[in-house]
């Protein structure tokens, strides 16, 4: 679920960028709203990261990481190519309001020309760690490779 939720704020991140988000919820911080209402219970924290525009011939590669409450749970939340658009939105909009914390970075076209995707791929995932305030026990991070600026546990 926390793999989906990252890949659904990166797929919708190509076209909401951070600042509008941070227009949008102008009073959000996640780390300090949702905890007590979910009963946060840090043993237990995940954080799911996910790239978005990889497999694109010509563009940026959106990565997001989402951590979510552990009694979070939402059955629509699956695959987002196979919503449609308004679903892909409405989604977004719940899980930044539910989030603990997220972060959503944007690699853009002349860095994956300079270091390649994958290499641009890890730079985003390690650049959405990093923004993360809340540290969360462990990285569900999708792919099968990943190299890690700082000693993380992952997955």
């Amino acid at each position: 679920v926390h793999i989906c939720l990252g890949r659904e704020l990166a797929r919708l991140e190509t076209k909401v960028t951070l600042n509008a988000l941070k227009k949008r919820f102008p009073n959000f911080y996640p780390h300090q709203k949702n905890m007590d209402k979910f009963n946060y219970n840090k043993k237990k924290l995940i954080c799911g990261i996910d790239e978005a525009g990889r497999g694109a011939l010509a563009g940026p590669v959106t990565i997001s990481a989402v951590i979510l409450p552990v009694s979070y749970h939402n059955e629509k939340i699956k695959d987002s190519k196979r919503l449609s658009k308004k679903k892909r939105l409405e989604l977004f909009n719940e899980i930044v309001n539910v989030a603990i914390d997220f972060s959503i970075v944007n690699i853009d076209v002349q860095t994956i020309d300079e270091i390649n995707i994958l290499e641009s791929t890890f730079l985003g995932m390690n650049q959405c760690i990093n923004e993360l305030k809340v540290i969360p026990d462990i990285y569900l991070i999708d792919g099968n490779k990943f190299k890690s600026e700082k000693k993380i546990n992952y997955k």
